[in-house]
């Protein structure tokens, strides 16, 4: 294998282990069997193509709201990409969907045998799935975890089908609730076991009630839970607090 020349699934992996939490989401799509002459589906071509000067890595990137992001993981990329010598063809999803829906252009471009070989988004990897527009990815998380750490047991439940992980988990936007597991600790309450509203407003009084003064998102007193919301309102937190 010459410096410019490198298979797209190798590249997965070296972009995991090089590239760490800035390694894309790869969606590496197989292409669809073509028909031939006899009738018979022809093989799909495997994952070990071959990049080279007449066939570019083809990669696409979402834009995030983000700019000072988007800079980064691009230039990221570009940055590993020119290092090794590789030939890339970049290109963002807007461009690359040029009005139309990106799942529906993923799959016209597998349709016609020329998908791109990764894919940076936040598209419903059960749907890319469903529609055969992916390749398992298992081995490249596996060699991410082994350096990094398991992935949250979340994003299992949305891109791991049949055993297998079909898309690669590296970036998680900070949504959802957060407590301090130890002003928890120390009343004795695990959080994890609550299920209902009312028992995690009777161990938000009692961890309040010991002392423990919480701060929420726009600095106001909360009782040891703060919901993060896109309007930015703590309101969960406000509702804890009376």
């Amino acid at each position: 294998m010459t410096k410019s020349q490198l298979s797209r699934r190798r590249f997965l992996q070296f972009s995991g282990s090089a590239m760490g939490l800035v390694a894309l989401a790869a969606c590496a799509p197989a292409v669809a069997p073509a028909e031939t002459g006899g009738g018979e589906a022809a093989a799909a071509p495997s994952g070990e193509t071959m990049v080279d000067s007449a066939n570019p890595l083809w990669v696409i990137l979402d834009i995030d709201f983000h700019d000072t992001y988007n800079e980064y993981t691009q230039k990221a990329l570009t940055d590993y990409v020119a290092a090794q010598g590789w030939p890339l063809e970049l290109a963002d999803s807007q461009g690359f969907a040029a009005g139309s829906g990106e799942t529906e252009r993923l799959a016209a471009a597998v349709q016609a045998g020329d998908p791109p070989d990764l894919v940076r988004h936040t598209l419903s990897t059960e749907l890319l799935h469903s529609l055969d527009l992916i390749q398992p990815m298992t081995d490249v998380v596996e060699e991410i975890e082994a350096v990094y750490g398991a992935a949250a047991p979340f994003l299992r439940q949305i891109k791991v089908f049949e055993d297998q992980w079909w898309s690669v988990p590296y970036h998680q936007r900070a949504g959802g609730g957060y407590y301090r597991k130890d002003a928890f600790d120390a009343i004795g309450v695990d959080l994890q076991t609550i299920r209902t509203y009312d028992k995690l407003f009777e161990a938000a009084l009692e961890s309040f009630d010991s002392g423990t003064v919480w701060l929420g998102y726009h600095g106001q007193p909360v009782w040891g839970w703060q919901q993060h919301h896109q309007s930015h309102q703590d309101w969960l937190g406000r509702w804890l607090a009376g």
